[in-house]
């Protein structure tokens, strides 16, 4: 028998999981991600950031940084985020781990979210 090794396996469900992420219009991730329907791979972030429509995420995203929500869907939420705003001044962990202070670095990123796409629209 010839089965995959489990890295494999999970290497391959990942990319079949971004392939069918990728291949929907921003206005269902944005859904998706409201709803808590992450996926198992951290994908969704890899197709949001693909999309490159920071002016259609980028709010929610930051608030997504802020949230009780998994560390890891954080931490791979940032990772997109930090990509839409082309930031390299930081890294995912900065905006995810306490001890890095990330409200100081969520701040600024707000700052560039805000000169990039305009004021946090209304209701969000």
């Amino acid at each position: 028998m010839n089965e995959k090794h489990w890295k494999e396996q999970w290497e391959d469900d990942a990319d079949t999981e971004l392939e069918k992420l990728s291949a929907l219009p921003i206005a269902e991730l944005r859904r998706r991600v409201q709803a808590g329907e992450l996926g198992g791979f951290y994908m969704i972030w890899n197709a949001i950031a693909a999309k490159e429509d920071l002016a259609a995420i980028g709010w929610q995203l930051l608030d997504f940084l802020s949230s009780p929500a998994d560390y890891l869907h954080r931490y791979h939420c940032a990772r997109a985020l930090l990509a839409l705003l082309r930031c390299t001044k930081y890294e995912p962990v900065d905006l995810t781990v306490a001890h890095k202070n990330p409200a100081k670095a969520l701040g600024e990123l707000e700052q560039m979210l805000t000169l990039a796409v305009g004021p946090r629209p209304a209701g969000i």
